[in-house]
């Protein structure tokens, strides 16, 4: 009698373990994580966009995505004549994102994306008989470029000014680097 009922018990644990098994629920998103102080705006193939705050994860539907805007975050805070002072920092993007694009998200997994800072400034000269050109770049870790314009606080800040100097710290030209 003792090894029925424990037979019983065991094919009902069996049973009930299958029962478990077959009912649960299986994942129907898959999760995209931005690092923190990236926003980003994702693009469906369907059309829809889904933004991902930085340093947190988003549940999206299966599929793939591209990258339609990023931002780069700065935060920074500091004491000024007594106060706490608070001021961003970003930089945009609209493309190109290097080896970002697309995203593809999968049901039950989680897409880390790794990109935004360490930022790496590129600049190229030219010398013509007008002048001198100078260009820049801004790009982010996994190859993704972003506009030279830094805005400060929502304000797009002035172009950055420069001055060519000699060996002797002669000042041989100034200017200003132009947008666009």
């Amino acid at each position: 009698m003792v090894r029925k009922t424990a037979l019983l018990v065991v094919v009902l644990l069996v049973a009930a373990a299958a029962v478990v098994a077959v009912d649960a629920p299986k994942a129907t998103t898959g999760t995209v994580k931005a690092p923190a102080g990236v926003d980003l705006q994702l693009k469906s193939s369907a059309g829809s966009t889904v933004t991902v705050t930085g340093g947190t994860d988003a549940a999206l539907a299966p599929g793939a995505y591209t990258i339609a805007d990023a931002r780069v975050l700065k935060r920074e805070s500091r004491e000024e004549k007594g106060k706490k002072v608070e001021t961003t920092w970003m930089v945009a993007s609209k493309g190109p994102f290097g080896k970002l694009s697309p995203v593809k998200v999968v049901a039950g997994e989680t897409v880390a994306l790794d990109l935004g800072e360490s930022l790496l400034m590129k600049t190229d000269a030219s010398a013509s008989d007008s002048g001198v050109s100078i260009g820049l770049a801004i790009v982010g870790k996994a190859g993704e470029s972003y506009s030279p314009v830094v805005n400060k606080d929502g304000k797009p800040q002035a172009a950055p000014k420069l001055q060519i100097v000699d060996q002797s710290g002669k000042v041989l030209d100034s200017g200003s680097f132009q947008f666009g």
